[in-house]
């Protein structure tokens, strides 16, 4: 199976959804995504925690914030491939106007 630019996002967002997940990694899928930056950093966002129960709130939320940014984009695609998947339908009929008013018809 090969690997696409889309299917990538998709693994990505899915990554993004998971109950469980390494926050490190997660945010280098998010920076691939959005050519962002997040700003976590392990040495300083993972240690010294004195509740770890609050640190696990504050990955919760950063997921949230996350999604709030990338759903927009994946919904976005999606509504733009819908409309190029009927694309033939917009340049057939563009050319039919454009070869009617040459007073041509196709090909040869």
């Amino acid at each position: 199976m090969k690997l696409t630019k889309s299917k990538l996002k998709k693994i990505i967002k899915e990554e993004l959804l998971k109950e469980r997940w390494d926050p490190f990694e997660l945010c280098r899928s998010f920076e691939k995504l959005t050519d962002g930056e997040c700003g976590y950093s392990e040495s300083w966002d993972e240690y010294g925690w004195k509740n770890y129960s609050n640190h696990d709130k504050a990955i919760e939320e950063m997921k949230k914030e996350m999604l709030k940014i990338t759903d927009p984009y994946h919904k976005a695609k999606d509504d733009m491939k819908k409309k190029a998947n009927g694309f033939y339908n917009i340049n057939k009929k563009v050319f039919k106007k454009w070869r009617k008013k040459d007073g041509s018809s196709g090909g040869d």
